[in-house]
């Protein structure tokens, strides 16, 4: 059966909305009704890296940023491309006779809030002179990095590495070495351990060992008297054996600088190219940088 009072009631309640909307409270200044504002959404919460530290991790400096530092300039197009240099090697002809021009390329392969992968791959070519020897190197140092977010303020850094090298010339060399450093063929790991006190304050730890060397090959030819030209293939071997080193110090990274200062003890590997220096000393731990 339908309601009769059904109109009366419809009318009733259009004459109470009337009412409502027509008292001060539910009006502007102006006469306009007013409608709810639904509350701003909550801001995403800070990265906690301000600058992440890209050197010896899986990081990477960002988008169309240009990275000028102690260590490496670099230039990323992308979020997981960056290729550049590396000064260090470059600086090694102002106390020696040897240049080493040198190149790398950087990739990162995962990406999540918690893991992030990335690899590198570097050539560094030396033409080194001793005495009546001309020699060459080539070296490739292939890098595959793993940085694991354990907990808010803990990264972990593993680093994996395979240093692949070549030499060939005239005359003695064997003796061919890269500021007193004979080049191998070598694997070294390396870890990180990175506490973010802050978006600028970082304190790390980080270690690296080297269990695999070979002595690099050298093929060279030479003349043994006027008449004769003899061709030969030799071994340098290092007067050392799987060196490593530790280091601990603190990381600021600001927007746009980046500064890394610390020390340790053991061999120093020159950064890049993964060689070790042949002694025992108290290792520096240093880097700056500036980002465009």
């Amino acid at each position: 059966m339908n309601d009769r009072r059904s109109p009366a009631r419809a009318a009733s309640a259009l004459a109470l909305a009337v009412t409502l909307l027509g008292h001060p409270a539910a009006r502007g200044q102006e006469g306009v009704v007013v409608a709810p504002v639904a509350a701003p959404p909550a801001a995403a919460p800070a990265k906690p890296n301000a600058v992440p530290l890209d050197e010896n991790t899986a990081h990477m400096i960002g988008r169309r940023r240009l990275k000028l530092g102690l260590l490496a300039f670099e230039y990323a197009p992308t979020e997981w491309l960056s290729f550049g240099s590396d000064p260090p090697e470059w600086a090694i002809r102002s106390v020696t006779s040897v240049l080493v021009p040198n190149a790398h390329v950087k990739g990162q392969f995962l990406r999540t809030p918690w893991v992030e992968v990335a690899g590198r791959v570097g050539g560094y070519y030396a033409n080194i002179n001793h005495g009546d020897a001309n020699g060459h190197v080539l070296m490739l140092p292939f890098t595959l990095y793993v940085s694991t977010h354990v907990a808010r303020p803990l990264w972990l850094h593993f680093e994996g590495a395979y240093n692949w090298a070549r030499g060939y010339g005239a005359g003695d060399v064997a003796k061919t070495d890269v500021w007193g450093t004979v080049v191998l063929r070598t694997i070294q790991v390396g870890l990180m351990a990175e506490l973010r006190l802050s978006r600028v304050v970082a304190l790390f730890a980080r270690g690296r060992y080297q269990p695999y060397e070979t002595p690099i090959i050298f093929e060279g030819e030479g003349m043994i008297d006027p008449y004769t030209r003899a061709q030969a293939s030799l071994e340098a071997k290092p007067p050392y054996s799987h060196p490593a080193m530790g280091v601990a110090g603190v990381a600021l990274t600001w927007k746009h600088v980046g500064l890394v200062a610390g020390a340790g003890y053991g061999h120093y590997f020159l950064p890049g190219a993964n060689l070790a220096l042949p002694y025992n000393n108290v290792v520096p731990e240093g880097s700056l940088w500036v980002l465009f």
